[in-house]
């Protein structure tokens, strides 16, 4: 077995964060002054949960969803492209996050009741990355009529929250909706 990714093209994809410096410890570090705008916000929660919901109902554990393993195009860079054929990349100009840097990743078996505990782990993670986005909001725009900077924020708490209410990432997926531009 293997794994195979897509080529992502540097110009148009970015890590969404530096790692933790001996500063932040256990947090991300991010650009100073970086705001986020609603449309980013919700780009990274859907694609993100739809990742990690792909991967925990086949028995995978990412083990870094952190924002330094996120890829993402933002607004400004998604502008900037030029225009993609819709037929064949029909949200090219959206920004996006996908979910990389594999390097901690281990199997554990689907549907176990270990691997519903990893998962709780890894919603934590989600959940602070969250925190961290709606806490970079611009607050130019509430998000869109499928998902709003607010639901997110309401998301977040409940991944940060008391272990045993953690939403599993297929309930995430479900309640954030799909990612465009993927």
């Amino acid at each position: 077995k293997g794994l195979v990714m897509e080529f992502l093209s540097p110009e148009e994809w970015r890590s969404l964060g530096g790692p933790p410096s001996f500063d932040s410890v256990t947090r991300d570090v991010y650009e100073p002054g970086t705001s986020r705008t609603a449309a980013e916000i919700v780009a990274v929660a859907r694609g993100l949960a739809s990742a990690g919901a792909a991967l925990h109902a086949a028995g995978v554990m990412h083990g870094d969803l952190y924002a330094h393993n996120t890829l993402f195009r933002s607004a400004a860079v998604a502008t900037a492209l030029p225009r993609a054929p819709a037929a064949t990349t029909p949200h090219a100009n959206k920004p996006a996050a996908k979910l990389s840097d594999f390097g901690a990743a281990f199997f554990y078996p689907p549907g176990s009741s270990v691997g519903r505990e990893l998962e709780r782990t890894e919603a934590r993670a989600y959940g602070v990355m969250l925190e961290e986005m709606v806490g970079a909001h611009d607050g130019a725009t509430a998000g869109d009529a499928g998902l709003t900077v607010a639901a997110v924020a309401a998301i977040a708490a409940e991944c940060v929250g008391p272990r045993g209410g953690r939403p599993a990432f297929a309930d995430i997926a479900a309640r954030v909706g799909q990612p465009e531009g993927v």
